[in-house]
This record gives C-alpha cells, sequence and structure tokens, in this order.
C-alpha cells in the first residue's frame, strides 16, 4: 500500500480549506516548506551513518511538524498570519499537524529505501483529516460557501480512508470512482444533519429562540427602520465572556506618508459612533439628529461635506476599506475635517451612515484628518480651562438615581488643579481590564466598577470615566470605534479586527479643536489602545470595493513604489486563486522530479541491484511479508540492502522456493522496467510468501 502520493495531496487540501476558510496562506506556504524539507532530510540522512539513519528516522518528522505546528499556531496568535476572514481553531492546527507528520515521516524514509506497513500512516491520516472535516464545519464562512470548502476539507480523511482499505485499486479509479465521490456524499450529510438539527431545534429549545433578541444586531439603512436606528441605546453589559473570531471589520489607506508615520507613533482611534445621554446606571443613548448631510450644503458643489471646520491646512486624505455590514456604524479617523462625498447620513452625534444600493459588499470612501497628534493630560486641562462655550448642558447630565450623587462624593475629592490626573489614579488603583466577569446582582455595572469588585472592559472604563468628568463639570461622551490595529508599512495601510474594537471617552473642547480623546482604559495585552502592530498585510483588490467618493487620488503619492509594485502582483495572483494555487503545486511537483532524478542519476552500472537503492514508488504487501518472514529466521534487513542481497542471506541459512525470486523479479520489472502491476499476481505472491515463512522453523 503505497500512502506517499495521498500523503503528499492531504496537506495540501488541508492547507487550500485553511486558506479558503481565514484567507491566510501561510498553511499552504508551510506545507510546501515541508515537503520539501523532508525531502532533502531523506536525502541527508540517506547519506549518514547507520545511527544517524536510525535516530533521524525516528525523531525528524516529529520535529518538522512540531516546528510547523508550533509556528503556525504562533502566527495566528499574533496576528502575524492576518487571518482576514476567520481566525482558524486550534484544533484545525492539531489535524493539519497530524497530516504534516504522515508525510514528513514518509518521504524522510523515501530516499532511504525505508517502507513501512501503512497502517499507523494511514490511521492517522484519517483522525487528521476527520478532526480538520470537524474544525471547518465548526468556522464561520465569509466568501466561499460549503459546497466549495467541505469537500476539499473532507478530501485528507476520505482519501487515506480508500487508499487504506482499497490498497489494490489502481490510483485514478481510485479518486474518481471514490475520493471525488465520498467527498461528496461527506458534503451532503453534514449540510442535511446541520439543516435537520437546525429544523428540530425550536421543538426540543423553544425558549432560545425568541428573534426579538436579535433585533439589535441587523444593520441600519439611514432613516429606516431597523434594530440599529430603534435600538441605538446601548445597556451595559453586566457580565463577560469575550471572545473574538479574528475577522478584519476596517481597513485604513494613507495616501501621505507622513500622515501614516503620525499613525505609528501613537495609537489611532477610529470613531464609528458616540453616545450621551445616561437614560439610567445602565442604558447610554445618543444623540439623534437624523438628518442627511449633502455636498451643495455648504454652497459649494466641490464633491466634499466638511464634518468639523475649519478645514485644517495640515489635513491629508485616506481611504477606508469595510463590507456592507459597517454602514450603520461608517468609521472615520477621529479628528477628520472633510468626507469626500456627495451625501451622508448623520443619525446621531458624530455618528454617520451610508444606505448603499443591495448589490455593493463591500464600499470604499475617502476623507482628511491632520497628521496624529496626541494631547497629554495637561494640555487637556489647559483647553478645558479655556472652554467657555455655553453647549455644554447636554454633556453634563447625569444618570437621575443614587449613583450620581456617589461619583459627586469621589469626585469631590479630587485635586482640582489636575482633574484628569486624579480621576486616571483612582482607576488604576481601584480597578482591573478584565474580558471576563460578572456584575453582583445588588449593584449596576458602572456602580460594581466603580465601588465594588472593580472588574470591567472599555466600555466601563469609559462610561465610568464620563460620569466622574461630567461630575467635575466637564462635558463629555461616550464614544465607539477601533483603536491599535496593524499597520503594513509598505502599504501604508492600517487593518483593524473585531478584537480592536473599542470604547473611550472623549472630552468637549469648542474653540480648541472640539471633541478631543482622553482613553482611561490601561494599556494591558487584551485591550485594544496600543501601538499599531506592524506586519505585512494580505494584499487589497481595490477594484472590488465600490467608491463612494468623488475624489481623485492619483494625484497623491505614497513613496513605496516598489511596495505597491508587489501588492498589486499579489492582488492579481489572489483573483486568481485556484491558478495561483496550482502554480504552486507544479512547482511542488517539478522539485519533487528533480530531486529524485538527482538520485536516480547517481547510479552508474545500471544493474538491477543498484538501481534497487534508489527509492521505489510502491512497495507491494507481499515484501512486507518476505521481511516479516526473514525476521521470524534470523534475518534482518539491513539499511540499504536491496531484495536480491537479502534472498541471497536467506538462501545461504535456508533452501528458498523460485516463489521469492520470482516476486522479487516482478517488483524489479514493475518499478523500474515499465510493466503494469497485476493485483492478482501479486496477491498470489503474498499467499505463496506466507506459505513458505509458516512452514519453516524460527531460528
Amino acid at each position: 500500500m503505497n500512502l506517499v502520493p495521498v500523503a503528499i495531496a492531504a496537506p495540501l487540501a488541508a492547507s487550500l480549506a485553511a486558506w479558503m476558510l481565514s484567507g491566510s496562506p501561510v498553511p499552504m506556504a508551510l506545507s510546501i516548506i515541508i515537503l520539501l524539507v523532508s525531502l532533502g532530510t531523506g536525502s541527508f540522512l540517506a547519506r549518514g551513518g547507520e545511527k544517524c539513519r536510525r535516530y533521524g528516522r525516528a525523531f525528524a518528522p516529529f520535529v518538522i511538524a512540531g516546528l510547523a505546528f508550533s509556528g503556525e499556531v504562533h502566527l495566528y496568535t499574533t496576528g502575524e498570519a492576518l487571518a482576514v476572514r476567520a481566525a482558524l481553531p486550534l484544533i484545525f492546527h492539531f489535524g493539519t499537524a497530524l497530516l504534516w507528520w504522515v508525510v514528513a515521516d514518509l518521504l524522510v524514509r523515501v530516499p532511504q529505501g525505508r517502507h513501512m506497513s501503512g497502517h499507523r500512516h494511514g490511521l492517522t491520516g484519517i483522525a487528521g483529516g476527520l478532526i480538520l472535516l470537524a474544525a471547518s464545519a465548526a468556522t464561520e464562512r465569509y466568501d466561499f460557501g460549503p459546497w466549495e470548502i467541505y469537500p476539499i476539507s473532507a478530501l485528507p480523511a476520505v482519501a487515506f480512508a480508500a487508499r487504506f482499505l482499497l490498497p489494490q485499486m489502481a490510483a485514478v479509479k481510485n479518486v474518481i470512482f471514490v475520493v471525488l465521490p465520498a467527498a461528496l456524499a461527506v458534503t451532503a450529510l453534514l449540510l442535511g444533519s446541520g439543516t435537520a438539527a437546525d429544523m428540530l431545534r425550536p421543538w426540543f429549545f423553544p425558549n432560545e429562540y425568541d428573534e426579538s433578541e436579535w433585533d439589535d444586531d441587523r444593520p441600519a439603512a439611514p432613516g429606516g427602520e431597523s434594530g440599529l436606528v430603534d435600538g441605538a441605546s446601548r445597556h451595559l453589559p453586566r457580565e463577560a465572556d469575550v471572545r473574538f473570531r479574528g475577522q478584519i471589520m476596517v481597513q485604513i489607506k494613507a495616501h501621505r506618508p507622513e500622515l501614516f508615520r503620525s499613525w505609528l507613533k501613537s495609537p489611532l482611534y477610529v470613531r464609528t459612533s458616540t453616545l450621551a445621554l445616561f437614560e439610567n446606571d445602565e442604558v447610554i443613548s445618543p444623540i439623534r439628529s437624523g438628518r442627511w448631510l449633502y455636498d451643495i450644503d455648504d454652497g459649494t458643489e466641490d464633491h466634499a461635506i466638511v464634518l468639523a471646520g475649519p478645514a485644517s491646512p495640515l489635513a491629508m486624505p485616506y481611504t477606508l476599506y469595510l463590507s456592507r455590514e459597517s454602514v450603520g456604524h461608517l468609521p472615520v479617523v477621529a479628528g477628520s475635517g472633510t468626507l469626500f462625498t456627495d451625501a451622508v447620513y448623520e443619525f446621531a452625534d458624530d455618528w454617520l451612515q451610508l444606505a448603499p444600493p443591495t448589490e455593493v459588499t463591500r464600499l470604499r470612501y475617502t476623507a482628511s484628518v491632520p497628521p496624529l497628534v496626541p494631547l497629554a493630560d495637561e494640555s487637556i486641562t489647559r483647553l478645558i480651562r479655556r472652554n467657555n462655550s455655553g453647549e455644554q448642558n447636554l454633556y453634563l447630565g447625569l444618570p437621575p438615581s443614587p449613583l450620581a450623587a456617589r461619583v459627586s462624593d469621589l469626585t469631590g475629592g479630587f485635586e482640582k488643579d489636575d482633574p484628569l490626573g486624579e480621576i486616571r489614579r483612582f482607576l488604576e488603583g481601584r480597578t482591573h481590564y478584565s474580558l471576563n466577569f460578572k456584575t453582583p446582582d445588588d449593584s449596576s455595572p458602572v456602580e460594581a466598577f466603580l465601588f465594588g469588585p472593580g472588574q470591567g472592559h472599555c466600555e466601563h472604563y469609559a462610561a465610568a470615566t464620563v460620569l466622574m468628568l461630567r461630575s467635575l463639570g466637564i462635558p463629555s461622551r461616550v464614544a465607539y470605534g477601533y483603536a491599535g490595529g496593524a499597520a503594513d508599512t509598505g502599504k501604508q495601510v492600517l487593518a483593524f479586527r473585531d478584537s480592536d474594537f473599542h470604547a473611550w471617552a472623549e472630552i468637549l473642547t469648542p474653540g480648541a479643536g472640539g471633541w478631543v480623546i482622553y482613553d482611561t482604559t490601561p494599556r494591558v495585552p487584551d485591550a485594544a489602545p496600543r501601538l499599531p502592530s506592524t506586519m505585512i498585510l494580505p494584499a487589497m483588490d481595490e477594484i472590488l470595493y465600490h467608491d463612494f467618493s468623488e475624489y481623485d487620488s492619483v494625484q497623491f503619492r505614497t513613496g513605496f513604489a516598489i511596495g505597491e509594485e508587489i501588492a498589486a502582483f499579489i492582488a492579481l495572483l489572489s483573483r486568481h486563486f485556484f491558478l495561483t494555487t496550482a502554480i504552486g503545486l507544479a512547482l511542488l511537483a517539478a522539485a519533487w522530479h528533480l530531486l529524485r532524478g538527482k538520485g536516480q542519476g547517481a547510479v552508474k552500472d545500471g544493474s538491477v541491484e543498484t538501481v534497487s537503492r534508489v527509492s521505489a514508488p510502491f512497495l507491494p504487501d507481499f515484501l512486507h511479508e518476505l521481511e516479516r518472514g526473514a525476521r521470524r529466521l534470523g534475518v534482518i534487513r539491513r539499511p540499504g540492502e536491496t531484495w536480491r542481497e537479502i534472498l541471497e542471506r536467506l538462501r545461504s541459512r535456508h533452501p528458498l522456493p523460485d516463489d521469492l525470486n520470482d516476486a522479487v523479479a516482478y517488483y524489479y520489472a514493475v518499478c523500474y522496467s515499465g510493466r503494469d502491476r497485476d493485483p492478482a499476481a501479486e496477491s498470489d505472491f503474498l499467499s505463496r510468501i506466507r506459505r513458505w515463512h509458516g512452514a519453516q522453523p524460527t531460528d
């Protein structure tokens, strides 16, 4: 049973499924590297001593697969693999690692003429394939449907099982009549069982399916009746067990190098919505405006809407890329002055929305913002003291509850000359950032955060900070959006994932820059406010994004021509996904052919005995039986020993029937003379060799 072709194809199929699910080519790249490293390791060990070969064959496959598994998990965990669609679960990586071990173990032994029983490889391959299939079915899909992903995910398990259970069937027939139909059947079974479970679950668990609970998750159209508009108020969570999928939500490209460099020096905040009215201790609502903003409103048709004026002379353009699901909370970099579009809906205070046509699934738009210059607490305090605006009442309201008095009593003891520093010091000493907590039943989320256990995430820090600021007479609000992100310095692009979603406090300073960010969330590993991490992001195909901006970006140069050319080439390959994969497989096949050809070219005399030292394409079961019989008779096959040599050693101890010579001659003819395999003859050789060594007395 020759499992080498199946073992090579299985991790490549698994990596292709991972690529389709996550959008990251890391598993595919690692699989190809493993195949090449395994071939090279096998050739290296074949030239070493007996001890080197023995220990190398035992440990090298584990080392190769283990290093690849650790590297892949690290890349996905840290975000350097940048899964743009979904984060693969750990069990998926483990299943891939099992397939990596199988192929590494087989390829390490091939150049040494070492062939083993396929049982442990076949069973391990089936186990790894089943794990991959289960992990794929449990991972959320985005760009590909189940009939595209599930058959590919099922290929490793089905291919190993077919080869393991039907070893005598020709490879082409096995693929056409067994593997492909079985992969489609497994897909149908998964989808059928999932549909049946969805139909039956409401009957068994009727209380879990109240559709009204999901209204707030529906995206909004500007001015439309939807969950976002009707349910815009936010209930501060009383408990949390936050988990992230790693999905990219928005990407931002700077059109000027100096603008991008300013984003790398401190956390960048991208605002999507704001809340300012405390209905009670737990509910915060937006200040709704409900109006369309048009380009012509300022009297000039320049395809630009002024968000905050007057426009800064240092403002520079940037473009945002997002999916349709985000149009109800339109991301804009905090401090942006102009949005280059003809119309936008202002649902609430600094809460913008778009209403794209139904066929638009991805969109982009351009805005302008000055280079990021973060303000220290002392600078914000000076701006507050110069603020004499009368438009502050809406941003000074406290909840109509006893909590307002408790917060006022708390801040009454703060030092008046440094109110912002006092708030930070109180939160640092009294609270703890956590994504997993539960508020006691006898208190509200903010009350428990300030006066109770003190556990909470960014929303609790933002809401508590705003309450303390207002009790000190400082107008403020809660803002939502993204912070931190991942930066690609070559493309001048920042990507924000769901784990970068964040809430923070903003202070009103009219006449001195408008709203300024005052973020009290601590910079701990799980929190979003941090410097952007640097990594290589996948190329964006801008053609797929509908442009809502009447804006000519050609006039702006990024200064990274080489990086942009590389990005354009990667984007071209990404548009031809399966062609790219086919080219990669072709290159791998060429490398395999060259390595094998190099080994065969070293043979000088062309004798059958010498040629047999080179790796054979298959090893029939009757030769395994011959080796087992020789071992029972005390003749152990030596590393690199040919089958004719082992027959000579056997003949020196025991008389041998002609059946053994015929079996070895048949094997050489199939391997090296182009003779077609004869399953009936192989089965007959197997039976005769079993009868031979079964009748022999052991040493």
